[in-house]
């Protein structure tokens, strides 16, 4: 896990090997937990769709923390007690719909919607076209109902950070050798 402020991002946490017979929703259970045990100063956890689930969601809620992550293309929904397959509502707007809106620099075209998801959360969605290089569209979501499509895009954003440390630490330290695949 890793603290990201304005002033740079510092790994937490960090271990070469997870611990026998803990799950990854389970470790991020405890690596949040441990976090708030350090009296860490934060109010958001951004983690990828691999680790979105009650679990988490539910203990960040109870903790006061907001938490952002991605949205897998697949996920069911509810917008007016009707189910949807979220990512296909969402391609189905109209370009008019999907607004322009800056993000540290980059111009990236999105559209938002509040919902229920299968779990009956509430949360916020947002759907980005044509993020970075990739034409696909990418949905993020949020327990931060308030928060604008820019604050949601740019929280998400900080995971780049995250992404970076763990690619330096296995090139450059030599922690590639220490990877269990099976």
């Amino acid at each position: 896990s890793h603290l990201v402020t304005p002033h740079g991002h510092y790994p937490i946490g960090f271990r070469i090997r997870m611990p026998s017979g803990v799950g990854k929703n389970r470790l991020a259970y405890w690596l949040i937990n441990r976090a708030l045990k350090m009296e860490l100063l934060f109010k958001t956890v951004v983690f990828d769709a691999w680790y979105l689930c009650p679990l988490l969601t539910q203990f960040c809620n109870e903790n006061g923390l907001k938490w952002v992550s991605r949205l897998k293309s697949n996920r069911v929904g509810f917008i007016g007690g009707k189910r949807i397959n979220i990512m296909e509502w969402f391609e189905s707007l109209p370009a008019s719909a999907r607004h322009l809106v800056n993000v540290d620099g980059q111009k990236i075209r999105c559209a938002a919607k509040t919902l229920r998801l299968s779990s009956k959360e509430k949360v916020r969605v947002v759907a980005a076209y044509e993020l970075g290089l990739t034409k696909e569209t990418v949905l993020i979501v949020t327990s931060a109902l308030g928060w604008n499509p820019e604050s949601i895009l740019r929280a998400y954003g900080h995971r780049w950070r995250i992404e970076t440390f763990y690619r330096d630490a296995k090139q450059n330290l030599g922690l590639e050798s220490y990877l269990v695949r099976d």
